[in-house]
This record gives structure tokens, C-alpha cells and sequence, in this order.
């Protein structure tokens, strides 16, 4: 007889050919219908590690009716490879009888709230346009916004999709858009201020602090389904211009269309395609900064036993390859 271990789980460290048990919050449930009539579940399970796929062949309805998503759960199973990676057949799942606080079974970022807060500030000092100063300043100021601010995710799953995961994108845009305006002004580009395009790296995604709830285990909120990101944004920016009086007309204009049109296309849900030079940059940095976090995310979650490639990544849609660069091989060394 084969002898399968059992392991008390972290999701990072889920195996295939192993039975598990550990305690998950559960991050999305969907019930299914076989051929046959019978129901089953697909559930993602997950902690700080990550997350892990599973499915529940027996009893689904029973569990379905019990076991909602943000739900504490303990769970045992088997784990076994499924297509490219590893998923759970769950043969046991229990609410956690214990009062446990959803947040700690969330993943977050490495850098605290208050670096992430200083962090901003330094970017507002780069700021030399005063009226953008003074509208960076109100959100700043407004500290239970800023709160939920730094402990918000980019985005439910797919990219920056922890704790203060918004804030590191969005300060991560916003030195790539000084980085490349920069380089754009030396080239003799005009017109571009960039000043105006690092305000739209701020204010492109503000809106997410409302989109997507933190306590409710990065679920869309009513608002966000309802109303969506860009437009809760926009409602925000448009409040903190109007308590600045004498608020330029041409730079709200286009600091509007900077949060209007980041998607790019009106395909990717935005509303305006860019129709400045700012805005075309600010798309490309958006993307670009989003891209380059899921190939990272993809190849550090993958286990070295896998071999030099990941699984197929769902929203690239191909495999990426995870092989260590020989990092003394250089081109200054041919």
C-alpha cells in the first residue's frame, strides 16, 4: 500500500498525492450539476499563503446550504494534479467553531500601512503643480478613507490581490509615470505634464476602496457591482474638486478623463479610450505594472518540483517560464 502523508496545510504548500487538513476562509463557492443530476461544489479555499481549488463530489447541497463564502472552514481532503497544478477533493467540511477574525487568513503585503502612508507622502512632495498638491492633500487628510486605502486590494484575484496590494500598485504606477514622463520630456515630446500624469496614476483606481470589500474577503461590494470602480472614483474626485474653489477647469477636465478612459479600450470596460498623450501613458503603465505583478505572482507560486514552468495562467492564458536566470551571464560579458 502506498503510504500518502497528511499534512496540516498552509494553501502554499498543498501537494498533489498528499491528504490534508488545515483551516481556510472560503474565498468563492459555486454549486454545479452533473450529467446525472447530482449536485457538486467548486470552492476556492484560502489563507495569507495563497489559495487552493477544490471540489466537493458528496453531500454538496448539505455543505452548500451550511458553508457560505468568508466562511471559516476546516477542511480534509485529498490532494491530487489536476491539469497544471494541484486541486482538493474534499471529503470533510466544517464551519471553525472558534470566533476567528476573517483578516488573518487574507494575504498582505509585506510593506505596513504606515511605510506605504509615508510613501505617498514622498510622491506628493515630487508634486510641483500647487493645485494637484492641494488635491493630493485631501485625500491624504481624510483619514478613514486613507485607512481603508492602504489596506484595500488591487483587485479580487488577479493582480495586487492583497491586503495593501492597492497601494502598491498605485505607488508603483505613479514612479513609473514620473520614470517615463521624465524620459519623454528629454525627448522633446509635447505637450505632456507630468506632474498630471502621476496625479492620474493616484486617482485612476481610487474607487477600488469602495469596489471591493476588505472585511467581507475581497468580495465586490453592492456599490461596485452596481456602479463600478471608475465611476466610484470619479464621484470622489469630483467632490474633493468642488470643495477647492477656484479649482482649474481645463485640469479637472482632464484629470477626468485620465480616471475615465485608464482601461484603455472600451472592451476592457472603459468608458473613454485616451485622447491625451497622459492618458495614452497612463493605460500603458497600468497594464504594464498589472502584467508584470501576475507573471510574478505565477512564477514565485510555483513549486521548484514542477520543473522549469508554471501551470498555464488563466488570464495570460499560456505557461511561463520559471527557470532561475544565471544572473553573471551578461551581456557586458560577451
Amino acid at each position: 500500500m502506498v503510504n500518502i502523508p497528511t499534512i496540516p496545510a498552509k494553501a502554499c504548500d498543498v501537494r498533489a498525492n498528499t491528504r490534508v487538513h488545515g483551516t481556510f476562509i472560503v474565498r468563492r463557492k459555486h454549486r454545479g450539476v452533473g450529467k446525472t443530476g447530482k449536485a457538486w461544489l467548486q470552492i476556492v479555499l484560502g489563507d495569507k499563503t495563497g489559495s487552493l481549488d477544490a471540489r466537493i463530489w458528496d453531500n454538496a447541497d448539505s455543505i452548500d446550504r451550511a458553508i457560505q463564502e468568508n466562511d471559516i472552514v476546516d477542511a480534509e481532503g485529498q490532494a491530487v494534479a489536476f491539469m497544471d497544478g494541484v486541486q482538493l477533493k474534499v471529503t470533510k467540511l466544517t464551519l471553525n467553531p472558534m470566533q476567528l477574525d476573517p483578516l488573518d487568513f487574507l494575504p498582505e503585503s509585506a510593506t505596513s500601512p504606515e511605510r506605504l502612508r509615508t510613501l505617498l507622502q514622498q510622491q506628493r512632495d515630487l508634486l510641483r503643480e500647487p493645485w494637484l498638491v492641494r488635491l493630493f492633500d485631501r485625500y491624504l487628510e481624510d483619514d478613514d478613507w486613507l485607512a481603508l486605502f492602504l489596506r484595500a486590494p488591487a483587485a479580487k484575484s488577479v493582480h495586487h490581490a492583497y491586503l495593501g496590494g492597492l497601494a502598491e500598485h498605485t505607488l508603483s504606477m505613479m514612479a513609473l509615470a514620473r520614470l517615463i514622463g521624465d524620459h519623454y520630456v528629454v525627448q522633446g515630446i509635447a505637450p505632456l505634464n507630468v506632474d498630471v500624469l502621476v496625479a492620474g496614476a493616484f486617482l485612476h483606481d481610487t474607487g477600488k476602496v469602495e469596489e471591493i470589500g476588505v472585511d467581507a474577503g475581497f468580495s465586490y461590494t453592492d456599490a461596485g457591482r452596481l456602479i463600478g470602480h471608475i465611476t466610484l472614483g470619479l464621484d470622489r474626485f469630483d467632490r474633493h474638486v468642488r470643495d477647492l474653489a477656484g479649482f482649474p477647469p481645463d485640469l479637472n477636465l482632464h484629470l477626468r478623463h485620465l480616471i475615465l478612459s485608464h482601461h484603455g479600450e472600451y472592451e476592457f470596460g472603459s468608458p473613454r479610450r485616451p485622447k491625451t498623450i497622459e492618458a495614452q501613458i497612463l493605460h500603458f503603465v497600468d497594464n504594464m505594472d498589472a502584467r508584470v505583478a501576475i507573471f510574478a505572482q505565477t512564477i514565485q507560486a510555483a513549486h521548484a518540483a514542477a520543473g522549469n514552468w508554471t501551470g498555464q495562467e488563466p488570464t495570460l492564458g499560456r505557461h511561463l517560464y520559471r527557470r532561475p536566470i544565471d544572473t553573471g551571464d551578461t551581456l557586458n560579458d560577451r
